[in-house]
């Protein structure tokens, strides 16, 4: 009896446990923005306005560089348009799945 029960009880930890695997595994969903560049931007300044609390600002950087195919050594000048990728919040994937 007491070996069924912790077979029990481990199969059950083994169960949440791949749960909470798969929910951190869940893919982040991105929407674009289109920014101009304007004189005295900087790619750090531009990134720090679509960085959410949670994230370093430096991952928007490598994702701004990624969607535009930036060389980071080279200085970025006004007039280009960039695509700078957004991480969604949850809340607003629910409401995208909505609709």
């Amino acid at each position: 009896m007491k070996r069924i029960l912790l077979g029990l009880v481990l199969l059950l930890f083994g169960v949440s446990g791949y749960g909470v695997l798969q929910m951190e595994a869940a893919p982040t969903s991105y929407h674009t923005e289109q920014v101009v560049v304007m004189r005295g931007d900087s790619l750090w300044g531009i990134a720090r306005r679509y960085t959410h609390p949670e994230e370093d600002v430096r991952e928007v950087i490598d994702r701004i560089a990624k969607a535009n195919h930036l060389d980071l050594r080279q200085a970025i000048q006004p007039g280009q348009k960039l695509t700078v990728p957004v991480k969604q919040r949850k809340t607003e994937k629910m409401v995208a799945s909505r609709n």
